[in-house]
């Protein structure tokens, strides 16, 4: 454990990298308390089980892309109100690099959520919004891809390469990263600021 982390950070940091590397279900209690050289009665102090200590990881990208949608309007003609919502996701994903990247490495992490519903339905809300009122097939899948990239990417960034993942981005920069994005997803519509087509 490094000087100065509470066990309970250290808990989390250890159990965020078992659970990419051997998966959540090939991770056991005492595969934790190995790594950090401490007893169960210590894990036990901090968390009541496996799963509370993955739901205590987790927690924050849920109520963060709660808060997002609870204050975002649920139509946003204006692309550039799209965008900033999609940028507004990517901060969740930088804020929440860890807890992002272990949720998209390892899948069956999903089935042991009791809230995956409302973590599924705020992404596709988030996915809706960004897609704008009435969006096109396209438009949608556009939305989705963006979507994903802008969770992942913006965490693989943070993580300057510590996980698998990072090696998929080639940008180092997350505002490059995103004016990048902005190009790909955006090709036809104004930049900001820009004057609408006639």
């Amino acid at each position: 454990m490094t000087p100065g982390t509470s066990t309970r950070t250290a808990l989390k940091q250890t159990a965020i990298r078992l659970f990419v590397s051997k998966g959540y279900d090939g991770t056991s209690i005492s595969d934790l308390t190995g790594e950090l050289d401490i007893t169960k009665a210590a894990f036990y102090h901090h968390f009541n089980s496996k799963i509370d200590l993955l739901l205590q990881i987790v927690d924050p990208v849920i109520r963060r892309t709660t808060e997002l949608l609870e204050t975002t309007p649920e139509e946003l003609p204006d692309p550039n109100d799209r965008w900033k919502l999609l940028e507004r996701a990517g901060e969740v994903g930088a804020d929440e690099a860890d807890a992002m990247l272990m949720l998209s490495t390892d899948m069956t992490l999903w089935q042991h959520i009791p809230w995956r519903v409302e973590a599924r339905t705020n992404y596709d809300e988030l996915v809706l919004r960004v897609a704008g009122p009435r969006p096109t097939p396209d438009a949608l899948a556009r939305s989705h891809v963006a979507m994903f990239t802008a969770f992942r990417a913006a965490a693989a960034l943070v993580t300057k390469g510590e996980w698998p993942v990072a090696s998929e981005c080639a940008v180092t920069d997350h505002a490059a990263f995103m004016k990048t994005l902005r190009e790909m997803w955006w090709p036809s519509e104004p930049a900001e600021g820009a004057p609408a087509p006639a």
